[in-house]
């Protein structure tokens, strides 16, 4: 059975492998959030974390990477929460 723990922001990375990100999209971090937040409706998911905080019985599933964690499960709600904390990190959303 899998460990349930809470990891900081800073330590989580947006799936590079997401099957749901098209090719035309570059791997790097900016890019992937750019795309989330313009394509999806990431605005309302922010708005339903920031006002009822993060909700346990849907958690973000994780591999481990180095010293970081790979997103597998989650990607959306992890931009959302990055986006929350630092609305620099897309500007253009």
């Amino acid at each position: 059975m899998s460990e349930i723990q809470t990891i900081g922001i800073e330590k989580l990375r947006l799936d590079e492998q997401n099957p749901r990100l098209p090719e035309s999209v570059s791997r790097d971090e900016s890019s992937m959030l750019e795309y989330i937040a313009t394509t999806t409706a990431l605005e309302d998911l922010m708005e339903a974390i920031g006002e009822n905080d993060f909700f346990p019985g849907e958690p973000i599933v994780v591999i481990p990477d180095g010293d970081s964690f790979i997103v597998i499960e989650g990607n959306r709600r992890l931009a959302a929460v990055k986006l929350l904390s630092n609305p620099g990190l897309c500007p253009s959303a």
